[in-house]
């Protein structure tokens, strides 16, 4: 099968660490190891905005639901909440040093999901930035947290080597084991059922939400597995990995559906499905 290189899109002048796309598929938001985050017309490559105030690089990015906001989260600890559209500032969260440390939206667009080195994930309050629910029990930073779209389950992934689910409403936590190194990303499946997690000892795994039992280990890089994420439609999950490395696999048949290589030289490897356009490949 030929794979065809669509666009490039060369936005910053250092290395792209984190990327999302908007709901519809429009936009991409960019994070770079130079502090900067960009806002890219995804058919036309123009740069949209540009959000400064970060002083360290830019760990993760994030649309919210209707994706009328973006949301840049650095290594300086600090997470910022732009208009996507205008481009201004409307909310800093974080005091920093490495206070959060990765945040996404919650379902809601109401809260953000945020990541710290306190060893725990919270729930935060947009509206006054105020901590709604803590989610506690890893023993070392919790690198990366993810919702299901259901709003009931939190997934962590810590450097304490181990992921988790917590109840939303108790906080309940139910440990996901058979990892062999620190777990710095993780996924929950659209119907909210699987929670995929990227493990440094070079595999992905997939488990049950509800029973924590392991479905299945995929290959992913000798050097590990660094983001995680589920197709729109769910019937596959995407390992970015640190050889250059994009893998696919078949969410029910475990097989691989493809490999699809980049040319780089940074440790850090990030990718991401496309809402449109996508057809299951």
């Amino acid at each position: 099968e030929t794979v065809e290189l669509l666009c490039t899109y060369p936005v910053h002048g250092a290395r792209l660490a984190t990327l999302a796309f908007s709901p519809d598929g429009n936009l991409l938001l960019t994070g770079s190891s130079e502090s900067t985050a960009k806002l890219v017309d995804v058919q036309t490559g123009v740069e949209l905005h540009a959000f400064a105030g970060h002083v360290r690089g830019v760990a993760s990015v994030a649309f919210s639901p209707d994706g009328e906001r973006a949301l840049t989260t650095s290594h300086d600890g600090v997470s910022q909440l732009f208009d996507s559209r205008s481009g201004v500032l409307l909310r800093v969260f974080g005091e920093g040093p490495r206070d959060i440390v990765f945040a996404i939206f919650a379902p809601d667009g109401a809260h953000i999901l945020a990541s710290t080195s306190t060893h725990a994930a919270h729930l935060v309050r947009i509206a006054d930035g105020s901590v709604a629910r803590a989610f506690e029990g890893h023993e070392d930073w919790v690198a990366a947290a993810a919702m299901s779209s259901d709003a009931m389950w939190v997934a962590t992934a810590s450097d304490d080597g181990t992921a988790a689910v917590f109840d939303a409403e108790s906080g309940v936590m139910r440990q996901l084991d058979s990892h062999q190194g620190p777990v710095g990303h993780v996924a929950v499946s659209p119907d909210s059922t699987l929670v995929l997690t990227a493990c440094e000892d070079g595999y992905g795994r997939l488990f049950d939400l509800k029973s924590g039992e392991l479905r299945t280990i995929w290959p992913g890089g000798v050097d590990g597995v660094h983001e995680v994420e589920f197709a729109p439609d769910g019937e596959s999950a995407l390992l970015a990995c640190s050889d250059g490395a994009a893998r696919v696999y078949d969410v029910a048949s475990y097989e691989l559906l493809g490999t699809y290589c980049v040319k780089h030289h940074f440790a850090r490897f990030t990718a991401r499905f496309c809402p449109w356009g996508y057809d299951g490949r």
